[in-house]
């Protein structure tokens, strides 16, 4: 029963990524369906690094010591930026030999903008879980997940794929900016709780 409470905000984040491909499959082409499922895929794979990283430190992150939160951030920050160049790379070998598919690397490039704010994210929430703040995680990822619900729903309207890859470039960059501005405000946080 008291891991449900640990569960929520994981089902709103999958969520909250996976609301993409539903609109997508009905406003486009199974094509293009495709083709941002393999750039979603690949940018996945990017996140790896940084939510394995922070996951190995979430016992420690747990003492709630702010001097080693502040340590992990600067990993978190320096691993983001050389997973960004390596999601590039990857995805144009990717593009180019394997999958033929050119197009995604523009894709790509548009995606890999957006990690050093996923990894924030990724860091944050789980600071926010690791200090037993679920309550709060749990409405940042709601937030989240109505802010992507309406921002897809228009850039893909708008612009079909390139939409869904601009729409998922700026939920996460908003999401990273929203994680860390609500982490840094310890008064907004206690009355979220309250």
């Amino acid at each position: 029963r008291r891991s449900v409470t640990y569960l929520a905000p994981d089902a709103i984040a999958m969520l909250s990524e996976q609301i993409a491909p539903l609109i997508l499959q009905v406003m486009t082409t199974r094509a293009e369906l495709g083709l941002f499922r393999l750039c979603q895929q690949m940018l996945n794979a990017s996140d790896t690094p940084g939510w394995s990283y922070v996951q190995s430190k979430y016992p420690e992150l747990v003492q709630n010591d702010d001097s080693f939160f502040a340590s992990v951030h600067w990993h978190v920050v320096r691993l983001s930026l050389l997973a960004s160049v390596l999601c590039v790379f990857g995805s144009a070998v990717l593009g180019l030999w394997v999958y033929r598919l050119p197009i995604v690397i523009p894709m790509m490039c548009i995606l890999a903008a957006s990690l050093f704010w996923r990894y924030k994210n990724n860091l944050y929430e789980q600071g926010f879980r690791a200090s037993g703040q679920i309550a709060v995680s749990t409405v940042l990822g709601a937030l989240k997940l109505l802010v992507a619900a309406l921002v897809f729903s228009l850039l893909i309207y708008w612009y079909g794929i390139w939409g869904a890859v601009l729409a998922l470039a700026a939920v996460s960059i908003a999401a990273g900016v929203g994680y860390e501005w609500v982490y840094r405000r310890p008064a907004l946080i206690r009355r979220v709780t309250a």
